[in-house]
């Protein structure tokens, strides 16, 4: 820089800006799922020791709550729309698909939803592992972020993923079986299927602690 005979702008004259890093240590999630009539239905953690009826798959607010509304393959285009008229605070059950995942994230952001619950397979059997790899990142430093990166990146919905055969009983289904049954009865007819409310709330929660870290560049 001082070739080219460029001032320095940093801190005390020199070339460089101190820089303030976030990197949180996440302990465990919790969820705990409400009834209709405000009685505990479920309440499970994911944790270095423990996995439960979820997993953590994006990030958002530290809590989130809200009522269940099972939103079928989270369809929407020009003939088919499978989302809710009201979104806001509340989390979208819906089966992945990869083709609809942007919308799905862009209509969580828009609508100010709680986040979705994804229904990634429909057997247990791939839930398990991933919950069971996933147990390895929990009590150390996550990945390195700008504050104010993590701030904006904080305030947004929460993506989990739900296990199949609980996803069943949220929907009043018999077993995974009756899962595979809707999935494929949806998306062999999408344009016939609304949005349908279930009788569950989800509460959740990211336990984690700040880690702030100074740097220069």
């Amino acid at each position: 820089y001082k070739t080219f005979g460029i001032e320095p702008a940093g801190e005390e004259g020199s070339f460089f800006q101190e820089v303030k890093l976030e990197q949180p240590i996440t302990s465990s999630y919790s969820f705990k799922v409400y009834s209709a009539n405000g009685e505990t239905f479920d309440e499970s953690m994911h944790n270095a020791n423990e996995i439960g009826s979820f997993i953590n798959w994006s990030k958002g607010e530290l809590e989130q709550n809200g009522e269940i509304i099972f939103g079928g393959y989270g369809v929407k285009n020009d003939s088919v729309n499978q989302y809710p008229s009201e979104m806001e605070g509340k989390w979208l059950l819906v089966f992945y698909e990869q083709a609809n995942f942007a919308t799905l994230q862009n209509e969580i952001a828009a609508e100010k939803a709680s986040g979705a619950l994804l229904i990634l397979n429909t057997d247990d059997t791939s839930y398990i592992a991933r919950a069971e790899g996933g147990k390895e990142g929990f009590g150390f430093p996550g990945s390195l972020s700008l504050s104010y990166l993590e701030e904006e990146r904080s305030s947004g919905g929460v993506i989990n993923i739900v296990k199949p055969s609980f996803a069943a009983e949220l929907l009043g289904l018999e077993g995974v079986e009756g899962l595979v049954e809707l999935k494929n009865k949806i998306s062999s007819e999408p344009e016939g299927f609304q949005a349908i409310e279930t009788e569950f709330s989800l509460d959740y929660k990211q336990n984690a602690t700040p880690r702030t870290v100074d740097s220069k560049n």
